[in-house]
């Protein structure tokens, strides 16, 4: 084998320092010894390709943005774990008044606003009957407040 070739294959595997780039004994030798070398955190950044190091900082910024999206998972569920608990609450008071109608259980059900759900659980909290709860329902929807502080919608319970 001639120099040249030899020489051509060193500056192929110097240009791209991949494994598969490593042909012969020489740049095998040079590859295993790259490989430990970049074991070395403080050695490792200087002797990766560009693409490498592209690609590691895009790896990290993938793992941040799952670690971000997990975090807002957990907050979600736990948000919807209280609404949920709330709805709970106010059934759990309804049931003391008798008969829970279907419609109220439902509009319980596609509520998604914590405020309302709060607000609904003082009124049932409060409520002497099932009608005086709808009624006191409907009025914190005219007036604005829940008995309270919100302005619940203004569909029909």
């Amino acid at each position: 084998m001639g120099g040249n070739e030899e020489i051509g294959r060193m500056l192929r595997y110097m240009k791209e320092s991949r494994e598969e780039n490593a042909t012969d004994e020489a740049t095998k030798r040079v590859h295993g010894y790259t490989e430990r070398i970049k074991i070395r955190p403080e050695v490792k950044r200087s002797y990766m390709l560009w693409e490498e190091y592209v690609e590691e900082w895009k790896e990290e910024g993938r793992e941040e943005g799952r670690e971000e999206g997990r975090e807002e998972g957990r907050e979600k569920g736990r948000e919807e774990g209280r609404e949920e608990g709330i709805r709970q609450s106010v059934l759990d008071l309804l049931e003391g008044c008798g008969k829970i109608p279907e419609k109220v259980r439902e509009r319980l059900e596609a509520e998604r606003d914590s405020e309302i759900l709060r607000g609904w659980l003082k009124l049932a909290a409060r409520a002497g009957s099932m009608e005086d709860f709808e009624a006191k329902m409907q009025e914190s929807r005219r007036s604005g407040n829940e008995e309270g502080e919100t302005n619940v919608h203004n569909d029909t319970v």
